[in-house]
């Protein structure tokens, strides 16, 4: 989208592009395609964090532009315009209405929502991390991918991590990797809230009432566990 000229200059700041799009594709894996919730196909910024949620799994990590922007922008069409613009330093703008980029000569925008409406806060914080056992992050990914996805088979959704074994399973086949995980009770997870694990190198988790949380040393993933006792 290109802005006009007239545009109300607002908050401005300069960010290294690669660090900006590193920072949108770690958490780009907690956008909702169907917007089911709430600002849930935008990036999220407040003053700390670039938050995604949507609706199962929420992804947090580091503002690189906090003092720029706090609000809510469509993460395609961010996206988009990132790809466009190849500059090594991007100058980021805020107005009432949208988040500009300006690169050499040129400028492009998007609609910028400054009311953030993103339901976390039913989040349970985390509070006592613990280190994974060897073994636990190769045995989540094999197995999330014998679940299946008809949601009418809720069951055949979910990842089961028990104290003493992971396992999924949908309609024609199941997977049990036995492994003392570290955690205390089991819990029920969507097998797409935990598909980015392995490759986001992630190393702690912590258990609260409804949610996991798992972290590495720049983000924390926080998935919704689900109540139903696993077949």
């Amino acid at each position: 989208m290109k802005m006009s000229s007239t545009a109300i200059r607002g908050i401005r700041g300069v960010v290294k592009r690669n660090e900006f799009l590193s920072a949108l594709n770690k958490v780009q894996s907690g956008i909702s395609k169907k917007g089911s919730v709430i600002q849930s196909t935008s990036f999220v910024f407040t003053k700390g964090e670039i938050v995604t949620f949507d609706g199962d799994v929420c992804y947090r990590t580091s503002n690189p532009i906090k003092d720029v922007i706090s609000g809510a922008v469509n993460a395609e069409k961010l996206l988009e315009i990132l790809s466009r613009m190849q500059e090594e330093d991007l100058t980021v703008e805020t107005n009432e209405s949208h988040l500009i980029l300006h690169g050499h000569g040129r400028k492009a925008g998007v609609v910028f929502d400054k009311k953030i409406l993103l339901p976390v806060d039913n989040i349970e914080n985390p509070d006592q991390w613990v280190d994974f056992p060897g073994g636990f992050l190769e045995g989540i990914e094999i197995v999330r991918q014998c679940a299946g996805n008809d949601e009418i088979k809720l069951a055949t959704t979910f990842v089961h991590i028990h104290p003493n074994w992971l396992e999924a399973g949908d309609s024609s086949q199941i997977c049990r990797w036995k492994i003392e995980t570290g955690f205390q009770k089991p819990h029920c997870i969507r097998h797409t809230s935990v598909k980015s694990l392995a490759k986001l190198e992630i190393s702690q988790f912590s258990e609260t009432d409804n949610w996991i949380h798992f972290k590495n040393d720049d983000m924390i993933i926080s998935c919704r566990c689900y109540l139903q006792k696993y077949p």
